[in-house]
């Protein structure tokens, strides 16, 4: 009776979803918000949650090593923070965010930036540090408002595609450092983007 009361809520809050709409806020009003850390009560209370932070216990149950794949169902989530866990890949559901502004998953495994981050429209902040990233694929471009990319210490990373980054016009900060990025890329993103502060 129990899983299916959880079921339930979930359905009923996917169906919920739906409707709903969500004003950006600055990040002042953003920082304003609960940060709630219990997923349950997280989707209990699905339309108040603006800010979401996930953390292993440690010990006997371990780091965070999976996002539920109905986060969707948080339709105003726009800050999310998971931070050394142990992340390799992201639910689909996650680049239906629409709204998400901030996302930090740095001190993960992901290999790769998953395919749903680049439907994340309204992304001004991510932080990417300290996984094990293996490339940056060209649809990086799509991220149009982002502001701030963390790249660094990802120590197998070699490569950026220059063009897409140049894409990215509203950039004010990249860092690449800790990583096998050459010169020579780097000095080509610069040329394209020259007011973007870059660090490698």
């Amino acid at each position: 009776m129990r899983q299916f009361l959880v079921v339930f809520s979930i359905l009923f809050i996917s169906l919920n979803a739906f409707g709903q709409d969500s004003t950006l806020l600055s990040e002042e009003a953003l920082m304003k918000k609960p940060l709630y850390s219990d997923m349950m009560k997280a989707f209990r209370e699905y339309d108040k949650v603006y800010r979401l932070s996930l953390k292993g216990s440690g010990g006997f149950y371990g780091k965070v090593d999976a996002i539920h794949p109905r986060i969707d169902s948080l339709v105003n989530l726009q800050y999310f923070y998971v931070v050394n866990e142990d992340l390799k890949d992201l639910p689909k559901g996650l680049g239906r965010l629409k709204n998400l502004q901030q996302l930090y998953l740095s001190g993960n495994k992901l290999k790769n930036i998953p395919d749903t981050l680049y439907t994340l429209k309204n992304l001004k902040r991510l932080d990417l540090r300290a996984n094990q990233l293996l490339r940056v694929a060209p649809e990086i471009a799509q991220l149009t408002q982002l502001e701030f990319l963390y790249l660094n210490d990802n120590p197998q990373l070699d490569f950026l595609p220059a063009e897409s980054i140049g894409k990215l016009k509203n950039l004010k900060y990249l860092n690449v450092k800790g990583t096998k990025i050459n010169r020579n890329q780097m000095e080509a993103i610069k040329k394209l983007l020259p007011k973007t502060q870059i660090e490698y």
